[in-house]
């Protein structure tokens, strides 16, 4: 993740344990209208091999914690990644091959409105179709 010029913010603590000094904690946090947001770069280290291959794709906006989901197919050769924007109007669904770094995307959903995704909302199948999670028509259903 790249932080570099990304504006800190600082909590005070008042009372932090085993003293009677406040302490201040710092750390980098984008607000709303800044210029500089953190940014995600995909790359895949081989186990065996300890390559690391850099992901063929633009770098992720960091949007909120723990919001890009990575999932392996059942061969093992393929690595999907789903990923929102900054304003969490459009969910991106990415393919990867792993021994390449090559992406391509294959879903995209835009709104209007903000989209509620929660993790799995998506399952890959031993055919190559996957299963996706939407509400895209105002109600959750599935699609192949």
């Amino acid at each position: 993740m790249d932080q570099r010029n990304v504006t800190p913010i600082s909590l005070l603590q008042y009372v932090p344990e085993n003293s009677s000094r406040p302490k201040v904690w710092t750390y980098k946090f984008p607000m709303p209208g800044d210029k500089y947001i953190p940014m995600y770069e995909l790359i895949v280290l081989d186990a065996v091999s300890r390559e690391t291959i850099h992901v063929q794709h633009s770098a992720y906006p960091e949007t909120k914690e723990l919001t890009y989901s990575y999932y392996w197919n059942n061969a093992g050769d393929a690595l999907y990644s789903i990923y929102d924007d900054r304003d969490e109007k459009n969910l991106h669904l990415l393919i990867i091959d792993p021994s390449t770094g090559q992406a391509k995307e294959i879903l995209n959903e835009s709104s209007s409105t903000y989209i509620e995704w929660q993790q799995p909302n998506f399952e890959a199948l031993n055919n190559g179709d996957f299963v996706w999670f939407s509400e895209r028509s105002g109600y959750g259903h599935l699609y192949l």
